[in-house]
């Protein structure tokens, strides 16, 4: 049975559609990633359900929970997705569990990532995540390092590096984030310059994904958009 969480999913779909013909951008769909943490396995269930593909996760615990109920629903299939700060000690559950991992954020993350990916047999993709904005409080590689390190981050053998990530500093104002959304779009022309698989900018949340959108993502992580009633 439907709820507010399907008429949620249409509407912002809706919005999306509109924003980007008005905006004139390239054919392909915005990605949107449902940020899981807001909601329950039956909750999540009933997005994939009106059509989500992607579901973000914070906490790889929490997620492995809401993931096995869902592995025993039958249901289109959807992307997985680790949205959070990884660990260096949940790196065999978030291999284990997730088709992505956008919180790349540091070399040591990498070499656990692609050591327990080589262990087990598997190749992931991966998001480099970056500190545009320098918050202390934000991990991420600074735009220099992602630079600097972005030939060896390239060469990890089964990390496929698709994209990059970013958290805009939040304020209640949505266009405070615009100069974060720009800084960060020209870093990642720079690097798909570099690098033609890196295809897929990762920012903007439920208060500022318009703006994020307007500045170049391909895709947003949203979640209270879409599980507030």
């Amino acid at each position: 049975m439907s709820s507010y969480l399907t008429q949620n999913w249409k509407n912002l779909s809706e919005k999306i559609d509109l924003l980007t013909k008005k905006k004139k951008r390239a054919p392909e769909p915005i990605k949107i990633v449902v940020a899981g943490k807001y909601g329950s396995a039956e909750q999540i269930k009933e997005l994939v359900t009106a059509g989500a593909t992607h579901i973000g996760e914070n906490r790889v615990l929490d997620a492995v929970e809401k993931l096995k109920v869902l592995a025993q629903q039958q249901l289109p299939r959807f992307e997985r997705h680790l949205i959070g700060t990884l660990q260096t000690n949940k790196v065999k559950k978030a291999v284990e569990w997730f088709d992505c991992i956008q919180s790349l954020d540091r070399p040591a993350v990498f070499e656990a990532v692609n050591e327990e990916c080589r262990r087990t047999g598997k190749k992931i993709d991966g998001f480099i995540q970056v500190n545009t904005s320098g918050e202390l409080t934000k991990s991420g590689f600074s735009e220099k390092d992602a630079m600097e390190f972005l030939p060896r981050l390239m060469s990890f053998p089964n990390i496929r590096i698709v994209g990059i990530m970013m958290l805009a500093p939040y304020s209640d104002r949505p266009e405070d984030a615009r100069p974060h959304f720009q800084k960060t779009r020209r870093l990642f022309e720079t690097m798909n310059r570099l690098h033609p698989a890196i295809t897929e900018l990762s920012m903007g949340m439920s208060h500022d994904f318009q703006v994020a959108i307007e500045e170049g993502a391909t895709m947003i992580r949203v979640g209270s958009i879409l599980f507030r009633p």
